[in-house]
């Protein structure tokens, strides 16, 4: 009930809240300038959350890294936290779980842990509730070379529910650099809200 009620009251804070607060924080000066982090810089999955929410906050977006259960709370019985990120950008809602890899190999699913595989399916039925609002729920995933790139795959949760449904174990490599050449996925420094939803991978 806590995960729940912490993701509810993120979601309805969206719905309510938006742009103003996300305005406000850009206007005052405290983010006027965000810091991208590029394949130079040392990363990590962390840091990729953190990069994500700069990002969505560089275009007056409001992004909300859902944070894991104090030590207190997992003893009153909190679960582990749904997935990564709600944000907010207009009348676009997103639920989020970042993924990081180092290098360009095959994205293995088990990466997925199985609470925010579900917690993602969840969320998607619940935003087709409302149908005149636009929604993105699944994984994106950063590939990380040192001095070399940084490209970010998204991948809709019903396409990754349905390839682990034939009983696939990846995403191979091969597939991804076929991916790319498509420009299905775009370097961290050009995130935006509307790049996510151009760029995604989805199912049916």
């Amino acid at each position: 009930m806590f995960v729940l009620w912490k993701v509810s009251s993120s979601i309805d804070f969206l719905s309510s809240s938006s742009s103003n607060f996300a305005g406000g924080l850009i206007e005052n000066g405290s983010r006027n300038r965000v810091f991208v982090p590029g394949p130079f810089h040392i990363m990590n999955e962390a840091s990729f959350c953190t990069a994500i929410t700069n990002k969505f906050m560089e275009e007056k977006a409001f992004a909300y890294k859902i944070p894991d259960p104090t030590k207190e709370e997992i003893r009153r019985g909190a679960r582990k936290r749904p997935f990564d990120i709600v944000a907010w950008k207009g009348d676009i809602s997103f639920a989020l779980e970042a993924k990081f890899m180092k290098g360009y190999f095959a994205f293995n699913f088990d990466r997925i842990e199985e609470h925010q595989f579900w917690w993602l399916d969840c969320a998607k039925r619940a935003f087709e509730l409302e149908p005149r609002k636009t929604f993105f729920c699944g994984i994106i995933v950063a590939f990380w070379e040192p001095r070399k790139l940084y490209d970010v795959f998204v991948f809709d949760i019903d396409y990754l529910k349905a390839r682990m449904s034939t009983g696939e174990k990846s995403i191979k490599q091969k597939e991804l650099l076929d991916f790319k050449e498509r420009k299905l996925c775009f370097p961290l420094k050009e995130l935006t809200p509307a790049k996510i939803l151009e760029s995604a991978i989805y199912g049916t």
